[in-house]
């Protein structure tokens, strides 16, 4: 993606054309492992995207170990993570494991309004509410997605989203990091 700097000094380069370039730095020699910092980070939204399918190709034939605080990128990237806390390893396996250990599926409401998340917590237990979202952990005693549902028809409230979710590596994170 440098191609038309070819005839610019390195140091006219913005963060994004830097980061490629230490990229392909990384990658001219198709290395079996190659370990990164941050490799999305000072990318626009194209770039990133380019750099992330650029990554899974890598994948097939190498071993990537890279270092990130974006979860959400390393989630889409990756099929085993590491935690550290202080310099320590503190959980590792594959993504499909650790989620495993710390998931906690929910069942999460998005209203239109703080006014209707409050008042729908206020008429159903075990809920938390942050802003004009609601989740329900779903476990053993918990209400099942029907019954949230015929619960929300029988009252008249501004529901722009039902949904079942899993525990992010972000959220996953938290508790490693925390314990």
């Amino acid at each position: 993606g440098l191609g038309d700097a070819l005839n610019k000094k390195i140091g006219t380069f913005s963060g994004g054309m830097r980061q490629r370039l230490g990229i392909a730095q990384a990658i001219v020699h198709s290395p079996k492992l190659i370990l990164l910092d941050e490799p999305v980070s000072a990318l626009d939204p194209v770039g990133r995207r380019e750099m992330m399918d650029l990554l899974k190709q890598l994948q097939e034939t190498a071993t990537i170990l890279y270092s990130t605080h974006i979860l959400n990128d390393a989630e889409q990237m990756t099929d085993q993570v590491l935690f550290l806390r202080d310099g320590k390893l503190v959980e590792q396996g594959s993504l499909a494991e650790v989620r495993a250990r710390y998931d906690e599926p929910k069942i999460q409401i998005d209203f239109a309004t703080t006014t209707d998340a409050a008042r729908f917590a206020d008429s159903t237990q075990n809920v938390s509410v942050n802003g004009s979202t609601v989740s329900i952990i779903v476990a053993d005693n918990a209400p099942t997605m029907q019954h949230v549902i015929e619960h929300l028809s029988t009252q008249k409230l501004d529901v722009l989203k039902v949904e079942r979710v899993t525990t992010s590596l972000e959220e996953i994170f938290m508790k490693v990091a925390h314990k």
